[in-house]
């Protein structure tokens, strides 16, 4: 099962993504309302778990996985 903050994370990804074609840290950690810090660190265990594509610095998008699972919860 997954954690809710994870599919919360997800889910504002999907929605940026749809928005404007990628997701940003800052974008996301206000989205989220946490630091930038939180939502890199975030972000780098959703790359890990294979939701996301991420370079630090650098702009986010979702894996298919990811996507498919921002639209189930969208």
């Amino acid at each position: 099962m997954i954690p809710i903050r994870i599919k919360r994370y997800i889910l504002e990804i999907y929605i940026l993504q749809e928005a404007h074609g990628y997701a940003a840290i800052s974008g996301i950690a206000k989205a989220v309302k946490v630091t930038a810090s939180a939502a890199s660190k975030m972000a780098g265990k959703l790359k890990e778990d294979g939701y996301i594509y991420f370079q630090p610095y650098g702009t986010i998008t979702l894996t298919k996985h990811g996507a498919e699972m921002g639209k189930k919860l969208f």
